[in-house]
């Protein structure tokens, strides 16, 4: 001790430590079951996150800005091409009832990817409390077989914030 200041309250050393992840991962395989759902969730959310953008540029290209006229291309031939001309331009009511059907679709993928990203949040803090919950157990139950000489040199408020705080921060 220096100074009444116990040596291993000090981050000595390296912030990842191969050895103490290996001793933490066993905690963690009795929740691969919830773990793997969250990480599919995660990636359905990703890819719905996706269709947004493309919802955005289907209901502009094709009901707020339709191209009406043949764009020319210059390839040294004298020939026009179509590059984004659609087949045929949608009537007012068309557009209208279109436009409104891309808002409902956004609308609803948004729904769908908020109530995803709800469960995927859930299932990970589930699976994060009972990883707590094993590991606060297990060292509760090592704390039961110490002996009393233990407890008299070592401060109870420091074993305290072992037990609570450092946990938590894993």
């Amino acid at each position: 001790m220096n100074g009444g200041v116990h040596d291993d309250d000090y981050i000595l050393g390296k912030a990842y430590d191969a050895r103490q992840v290996k001793r933490l991962l066993r905690y963690l395989r009795p929740q691969i079951t919830r773990i793997i759902v969250a990480v599919v969730v995660l990636l359905v959310v990703s890819m719905m996150d996706l269709v947004g953008p493309l919802i955005t540029k289907v209901a502009i290209d094709r009901y707020i800005r339709p191209v009406t006229s043949v764009e020319s291309v210059d390839t040294g031939t004298d020939k026009q091409a179509e590059l984004q001309a659609p087949s045929s331009t949608p009537t007012k009511t068309e557009a209208i009832r279109g436009l409104g059907l891309m808002v409902l679709l956004f609308i609803g993928v948004s729904v769908v990817s908020g109530v995803l990203r709800y469960w995927e949040m859930y299932i990970t803090n589930l699976a994060g409390q009972h990883i707590i919950y094993d590991l606060r157990k297990e060292i509760f139950h090592k704390f039961q077989k110490l002996s009393i000489p233990y407890f008299d040199r070592n401060p109870v408020g420091r074993l305290m914030t072992r037990i609570t705080s450092d946990v938590q921060a894993l």
